[in-house]
């Protein structure tokens, strides 16, 4: 039967329904109805395992899908269903039309659903995942998605239920649950793989504000926002919850005067901040009316809390004080409590975490005489980025267009080794200093770069700088190329100061990296590092650089205006992972960088001695910077003088597309540092690497008028995406906290490229990496994989002792 066209419904019992789970643990889920769904006319798309966020395979690993929700204005075609029922573990959800609703009642509370339930018309199709159920219903377009939540006294927060409509969706059985290991289940005879949509009872266009008034007798009803960091209810500790309630519920009043230009406020009124007080420059802090999360400290706040942290006091009342005053709080009175305490016992002991949180809070001392509790800390595993994939290859020529293209076409035409990633690399790194401190991107990013390209031994990494700096010299730029190595922040603070836009080409960058991170640097080279950190985000306003013990010296009177500092490194991957550390992993520093493996060993070629850039390049350079539309006002060459302030052209978004597929990437990230807060030093500046990116793209095409395109985004994003799987793949190769640890993965890394993954451990001790380690320690090594499952049991046979990896972990 054709896609999208309804089949007749047929009788469906439960035995028939629990021979369907059966056999999607055969099968998979969505290859055991996936396309019956579609065939009726629902959109049926695939979720990721042990996840309930749609996503895609490819080569055999899964990955987020940041364009699910064009499922919700069309249906997958048989092409797509076909794909996808191959992939064996895929769960199945459906995006929601304009005409499938869904009334996700998320509580098992009896009084609750029975009011919900009220309003509802019987649902004749339901399903159920970990607590609650899900109704499914038609209705028109004017219903639109709304969540609800019940503010009770004290600020306890529950939620209750969700309207689903338009642009979202909803996983169906017989996926697994994520939380509870078990099989989402329809609980009503007929499914939506045996009913159309036309025969599910239809919702009034009013059914949101009915809901609404069917909660209000059980409390305050407030919309509700997924809690960032465990979608856990709060229950206030402190004495003044309800300021902190009100403060959640009137964000606006105080975040900004809390913050001024270190918060930025998002399109659904919340909040992203930078802790400040932690002295780092990421924005962290999300600001919810549900919740306050600090992702990169992994620590959540109350408004008083945070309050505290930002103005530096170990006491409530000056903070508490500050909020009532921003706020204009007027404590509540005695009715309000006495109307919900009765409502919020009873549904906290529905609930066990609920229950313990609120006997803890009316029968325990206060906090301060309480004995501190030692709390246990479980571990645990690192979870995988697993980035949504670009959409085309970022790293070949033709790609990348305009003057890109041209200057990486004859950087490889000119290579003994012609290595696409990096040919790509220096042309993006030249483009971005020749109009660097001239632009603006659509956003208000400056378009300097941190480029790191990292290969084996005869990989030709060479050749990127030569074609840099052969570039910059015939065409008469030389100005912007900086210094190939620096001893301390202060040199790079001297540069700067004399011409305030080049792009350093560092060779063996992860020497650079040992020296800046390493326990045993010296003071002054662990500058380098801090002043990277710093000079990163001011390409678009000010740096006062570092302030002199020297009296007579007053570097914050003449600060540097749009300091444009780019890096085009190379390194070996051992040399590199070698200089990063946990701190460097965490801070920000690796969020900065841009770095792109190449892994596939270049075909040698005939190649001239000497480098030249052809005069039709170099006419193409001049002409396209040139062409760049000049200020109406102002000095052209206050560009390359570090005390006068630029007049920068804005590059603007080509049109409404190119922006919504930039900010798609920009909730991608938020979302999954949210879910998973550890990714924030991996991830923290995916949105912004992908628009200095996208900007550079446009001014190579068309310098005369350059507007970032939705394929200058597209070209940005898979660019940035590489870089994320080459950090996250890298660092878990060679990355070590310790001596055996790098023992360990050198082991594994010789199993993974030897014959058949094993190898007889008299080859293996000879191996780079391991020979240096007494016998003692590999034994170890060897005894920590076996129990870690990473390696079968070391196995006699007739030519010795022969060391396996598991295929699983080869997979």
């Amino acid at each position: 039967m054709p896609h999208g066209m309804a089949s007749q419904g047929h009788p469906f019992n439960g035995s028939q329904r629990n021979h369907v789970t059966q056999e999607s643990i055969m099968t998979g889920p969505y290859a055991s109805c996936g396309a019956t769904l579609v065939d009726m006319g629902y959109s049926a798309i695939p979720i990721m395992p042990a996840s309930k966020r749609p996503g895609t395979m490819s080569h055999g690993n899964w990955y987020g899908d940041m364009d699910w929700s064009r499922f919700c204005d069309r249906l997958p075609s048989e092409i797509e269903t076909a794909i996808w029922s191959r992939w064996a573990d895929a769960g199945v959800c459906v995006a929601l039309d304009k005409r499938l609703k869904v009334i996700d009642i998320d509580t098992d509370d009896y009084e609750l659903r029975e009011a919900i339930e009220s309003v509802l018309p019987t649902p004749l199709v339901k399903k159920k995942g970990q607590k609650g159920y899900s109704a499914f219903y038609r209705g028109s377009d004017a219903i639109v998605s709304r969540p609800y939540n019940l503010m009770l006294a004290g600020g306890f927060v529950t939620r209750v239920v969700d309207l689903l409509a338009h642009g979202r969706q909803t996983v169906l059985p017989p996926t697994i649950h994520p939380d509870s290991g078990k099989a989402y289940e329809w609980i009503t005879d007929d499914t939506l793989i045996d009913t159309a949509i036309d025969d599910l009872p239809e919702l009034p266009d009013d059914i949101a504000s009915k809901i609404a008034d069917a909660l209000r007798p059980f409390g305050e009803v407030q919309d509700h926002r997924e809690r960032a960091s465990r979608g856990e209810d709060v229950f206030g500790e402190s004495i003044w919850r309800e300021v902190n309630s009100f403060a959640l519920a009137n964000l606006d009043s105080w975040v900004p005067n809390l913050f001024g230009s270190d918060c930025k406020r998002n399109r659904d009124g919340t909040y992203r901040a930078r802790a400040f007080w932690r002295g780092v420059d990421n924005f962290n802090v999300g600001i919810h009316p549900s919740g306050i999360n600090d992702w990169g400290a992994t620590q959540s706040y109350t408004p008083i809390d945070l309050v505290m942290a930002a103005i530096n006091t170990g006491y409530f009342e000056p903070a508490y004080e500050w909020l009532v005053k921003q706020t204009g709080y007027k404590p509540s009175d005695d009715d309000w409590t006495a109307r919900y305490v009765e409502v919020a016992e009873r549904l906290a002991r529905n609930s066990k975490a609920k229950r313990n949180s609120l006997e803890e809070a009316l029968q325990q001392p206060a906090k301060e005489d309480r004995a501190p509790k030692q709390e246990v800390v479980e571990p645990v595993a690192a979870v995988p980025v697993r980035a949504p994939r670009g959409k085309i290859d970022p790293f070949t020529p033709k790609a990348a267009g305009g003057l890109i293209e041209a200057i990486a076409n004859w950087s490889l035409d000119n290579a003994r080794r012609p290595v696409p990633e990096f040919a790509i690399l220096s042309a993006t790194a030249f483009v971005a200093a020749m109009f660097g401190r001239r632009v603006v991107g659509p956003t208000g990013a400056g378009i300097n770069l941190y480029l790191i390209g990292i290969a084996g031994p005869g990989f030709g990494k060479e050749h990127a700088h030569k074609s840099l700096q052969t570039l910059a010299l015939d065409a008469q730029m030389s100005e912007l190329i900086g210094p190939g190595e620096v001893t301390s922040g202060s040199a790079i603070e001297k540069v700067v100061r004399r011409r305030p836009c080049f792009v350093m080409p560092w060779d063996e960058i992860g020497v650079v990296l040992q020296s800046v991170t390493g326990s045993g640097s010296s003071s002054w080279a662990k500058t380098i590092r801090k002043v990277l950190l710093e000079i990163f985000s001011k390409s678009t306003s000010v740096w006062s650089g570092k302030e002199h013990a020297d009296p007579t010296q007053d570097s914050s009177a003449t600060p540097v205006h749009c300091p444009t500092v780019s890096i085009l490194g190379m390194s070996t991957p051992t040399t590199f992972y070698k200089g990063l550390t946990e701190e460097t992993m965490t801070d920000g520093f690796i969020a900065r960088l841009i770095v792109v493996e190449a892994k596939e060993r270049p075909v040698r070629q005939d190649a001239a001695p000497l480098l030249v850039t052809p005069s039709s390049l170099i006419a193409h350079i001049k002409k396209a910077r040139a062409d760049l539309p000049r200020p109406a006002s102002g000095n052209i060459r206050s560009v390359n003088m570090a005390l006068d302030r630029p007049i920068l052209h804005t590059v603007p978004w080509e049109d409404e597309e190119a922006e919504r597929r930039w900010l798609s990437i920009e909730d991608w990230q938020y979302e999954q540092i949210e879910e998973h807060g550890a990714h924030d030093g991996l991830i923290g500046r995916t949105a912004e690497h992908v628009v200095k990116l996208a900007t550079v793209r446009a001014l190579s095409r068309r310098p005369s008028d350059p507007s970032v395109s939705i394929d200058d985004v597209e070209w940005a994003y898979a660019f940035v995406q590489r870089s994320i799987d080459s950090l996250e793949n890298g660092a878990q190769e060679h990355m070590a906290g310790s001596q055996f640890e790098e023992l360990c993965k050198a082991i594994m890394r010789e199993l993974r490229q030897a014959p058949g993954l094993e190898m007889a451990q008299s080859q293996l001790v000879r191996k780079r990496g391991i020979s240096k380690a007494d016998d003692r320690m590999v034994k170890a090594a060897l005894d920590r994989l076996t129990v870690a499952g990473d390696i079968y049991p070391p196995e006699a046979k007739s030519r010795g002792l022969r060391i396996r990896i598991k295929t699983e972990e080869a997979a």
